[in-house]
Parts: structure tokens; C-alpha cells; sequence
């Protein structure tokens, strides 16, 4: 795999929350980001209710129900099934969005996204590929 260096936009406002881990954690990245919080807040939220070998797979349902819970007031957004790289297009400007493509789940704005590998541009990820299953408009 090709390492390709770009440079984040400072008023892009995404980040990945301190301590996020590689690995199957993309929902709680995504309500971490959403939220302003770090990772270890949101995971302590899911784990209580989870067993001790609890990678970090979450439901969109979870997910919804957890950005309730910390204050983010999700919006549905009417989209067609599309890949990820064909929606951005669409969204609106200067807004974060959470983004459910199949099995995964991201943050996006201005064509740029977030989830536990780091922020970069929607064209420079594999996810751009997958189709989009959902979308919410979160500011």
C-alpha cells in the first residue's frame, strides 16, 4: 500500500480522538468525534453493557442511541444508495455528517473524513468505495 501524504486542513475540525486503537472500533470513533469526546469516555459507555471479550462492534441502533445520550442530535438525511465518494457532492458544506456505508461508519465534512485510521480525504480511503446505507446531519 502506497502511504500518501497530505495535509489536513486546520479548520476542517476533525480529529481523531486521543487513545482511539486500529481495529473494529469505527462506531465508537464516529460518536467520539461527533460528540467532542475521547475514546475511552465513549468505549467505558458501551462496555458496561457488554462482555469482557467485546472488540468494539457496534449496531447503527447503538450508535444512534449513544449520540442521544451524549447530547448530538442526529438528522436523517433522504439519500439514495450510493458510494461514499459520489455522495460528498451532495452533502451540505461547511456540516458534519455521519456517514453509515457498508460496515462502516464515518464522519465527513467538506470532502474530508474521520474514523480510527485518521483524517483524510474521501478520494484517498477505501471506504469511498462502499456504499452509503445512511446518512445524518449532526451540525
Amino acid at each position: 500500500m502506497i502511504k500518501r501524504e497530505f495535509e489536513v486542513p486546520r479548520d476542517i475540525g476533525l480529529a481523531v480522538p486521543n487513545g482511539t486503537p486500529r481495529g473494529p472500533v469505527c462506531g465508537i470513533t464516529a460518536v467520539a468525534v461527533a460528540a467532542g469526546l475521547d475514546f475511552q469516555t465513549v468505549w467505558d459507555h458501551f462496555a458496561r453493557d457488554r462482555r469482557s471479550n467485546w472488540k468494539g462492534y457496534l449496531s447503527m441502533e447503538l450508535i444512534m442511541n449513544a449520540l442521544k445520550h451524549f447530547g448530538v442530535k442526529p438528522k436523517a438525511l433522504p439519500v439514495r444508495r450510493k458510494s461514499l465518494k459520489n455522495l460528498i457532492p451532495y452533502l451540505k458544506r461547511h456540516h458534519r455528517h455521519l456517514v453509515w456505508t457498508t460496515g462502516h461508519v464515518q464522519v465527513v465534512k467538506d470532502g474530508w473524513m474521520v474514523d480510527q485510521d485518521g483524517v483524510r480525504p474521501v478520494g484517498l480511503c477505501r471506504a469511498s468505495r462502499k456504499l452509503t446505507c445512511g446518512v445524518w446531519l449532526l451540525d
